[in-house]
C-alpha cells in the first residue's frame, strides 16, 4: 500500500467515526496521517 494510500484509508475511517487523530497544536483539527 503506498503512502497516499495508507492516508486515504485513514481519511475514510475518520470519516466513519472510527478514528480520531487530534493535533495537540490545535485540538479542533482532526486529521489522517
Amino acid at each position: 500500500m503506498t503512502r497516499q494510500g495508507i492516508r486515504f484509508y485513514i481519511h475514510n475511517l475518520i470519516n466513519e467515526g472510527k478514528i480520531k487523530i487530534i493535533d495537540k497544536n490545535n485540538p479542533n483539527w482532526v486529521y489522517g496521517v
